[in-house]
């Protein structure tokens, strides 16, 4: 049972690594680009996160 339980939160913590994962890889790849490239990508994000908080809501 204890053993159960701690596989189970071992899982969930695994699974709340992988965004973090692939966060640190884009934050990698974004870092090796010029200061215009990395300008336009942080505008384009900028632009995505506000319609998505329009669009739901926020």
């Amino acid at each position: 049972m204890l053993l159960r339980a701690l596989e189970d939160d071992l899982s969930t913590g695994t699974a709340l690594l992988d965004p973090a994962h692939a966060d640190a890889e884009r934050h990698e790849k974004l870092a090796s680009l010029n200061a215009d490239q990395a300008k336009a990508v942080e505008d384009l994000v900028g632009s995505q996160f506000n319609r998505q908080g329009r669009a739901g809501g926020v």
